[in-house]
């Protein structure tokens, strides 16, 4: 009698191990570096406007966007990632006080976010330093790219173009942070095709209630957790807003100014300290995870 249990015992022990080890198919698991590197459209985008705009660019243009006093470059680019971080702290915190998410999780968000201002102020104090060393005056009395400057002569230096990493790099930021809070049609149908592929190869998952499709890591429910309400709606709107605007800035960026090369090494610097912190740091620290780690 034992003896003919024991199929029934494997079968269950095997299911038990299937369920623990089966992982549900979820959107956020796109871009893990574990199954392999995954493009985000947000980093296809970027490459597309940086080389697109090079290869169509005009750099003696008299447009309204190729002059650095622009109103735009002036108010919001000059203060990018102020505008990024702020936003992004203030947008947070509507959550929260909506109550959808907890004070842990607001503490997560601005721990990541003072990782990312870390690697922000590494490399554009990077670049400041390489426009130093690399410079020479337009006039020889002068040996520092400050005094050069101010009094109103041109530094010529390897000027890697920051306002493509700032850009850039704010861009990813803001995307990786309201991922959880705002699904795009496309990533819906990306989910769907996940979860048809996931019945299929396991019918007694696709059974269950519990199969949940969403943005949260920890499979609990969009819009009980992750969703937004009288105070952070107006607000995420207000950062999809700046988003669209830093990827207008990041397009007169590659049009007017800048060779391709700084451009292009700029593009790579944001996405490399991107890839570092959110895909790959963050994916395997418990504190402070990856958005939403609630």
């Amino acid at each position: 009698m034992a003896k003919g249990h024991q199929p029934h015992h494997a079968a269950a022990a095997h299911g038990k191990h299937h369920r623990h080890t089966t992982r549900r198919p979820q959107l956020w698991a796109a871009s893990h570096v574990a199954d392999g590197i995954h493009l985000p459209w947000v980093v296809v985008l970027q490459a597309i406007v940086v080389v697109f705009g090079s290869v169509l660019a005009n750099l003696d243009a008299e447009h309204y966007f190729a002059d650095k006093t622009n109103i735009l470059n002036i108010m919001f680019v000059k203060r990018g990632w102020a505008w990024t971080v702020g936003l992004l702290v203030v947008f947070k915190l509507a959550v929260v006080l909506d109550g959808r998410q907890s004070w842990r999780h607001f503490s997560n968000v601005c721990a990541r976010l003072a990782i990312a201002t870390a690697g922000w102020w590494c490399v554009t104090t990077g670049l400041d330093t390489v426009r130093h060393w690399t410079g020479v005056c337009s006039d020889p009395l002068h040996e520092t790219r400050r005094l050069c400057v101010h009094n109103g002569h041109r530094w010529d230096s390897l000027d890697l173009s920051g306002h493509t990493f700032l850009l850039a790099f704010s861009m990813l930021v803001i995307w990786e942070e309201l991922r959880p809070h705002f699904e795009l049609p496309f990533e819906r149908a990306t989910a769907a095709a996940l979860a048809t592929e996931a019945s299929s190869s396991s019918p007694s998952e696709s059974s269950s209630p519990n199969l949940n499709l969403n943005l949260n890591p920890n499979g609990a429910s969009t819009s009980a957790e992750t969703g937004t309400g009288r105070l952070s709606t107006p607000a995420l709107w207000v950062l999809v807003a700046l988003f669209v605007l830093w990827a207008f800035m990041l397009c007169t960026t590659a049009l007017y100014f800048h060779t391709w090369v700084e451009k292009l090494v700029g593009l790579l610097l944001a996405q490399a300290i991107w890839f570092l912190q959110y895909p790959t740091f963050l994916q395997t620290h418990r504190y402070p995870g990856p958005p939403p780690h609630i």
